[in-house]
């Protein structure tokens, strides 16, 4: 199985919620917010693609903000800057989200939490 996936529409993220997390309680979930028109998006994604590489036991979800519906999702988890990362295991936000190309934190998080 990938561990890579995009949210693309309100369904895939009711999917998510509904059938992932609550299957796969032990797995971190890495969700990225983000956007075609965000610059630090497009330079951290090469990163990303590492790090699913290296990370093969967490699960990392694209969440593009300017999809329809998609603003529920926004407000749920209070994304205000891109990308914004947050960080699921067992149902739970494990620390604090990640706003901004913050290469060392975010791989501190995965590492941590993994």
């Amino acid at each position: 199985m990938s561990n890579s996936n995009n949210i693309d529409s309100a369904p895939d993220y009711n999917n998510f919620a509904k059938d992932t997390l609550q299957q796969r309680k032990n797995t971190l979930f890495v969700l990225d917010f983000t956007a075609d028109w965000c610059q630090p998006c497009r330079q951290i994604h090469s990163i990303l693609v590492e790090w699913k590489k290296q990370f093969t036991n967490v699960q990392f979800y694209q969440i593009n903000v300017d999809l329809p519906n998609m603003r529920k999702y926004i407000d749920q988890f209070n994304v205000q800057a891109m990308p914004t990362f947050v960080f699921i295991k067992n149902g739970q936000e494990v620390t604090n989200k990640i706003c901004g190309k913050q290469e060392q934190l975010i791989l501190n998080a995965i590492t941590k939490f993994q």
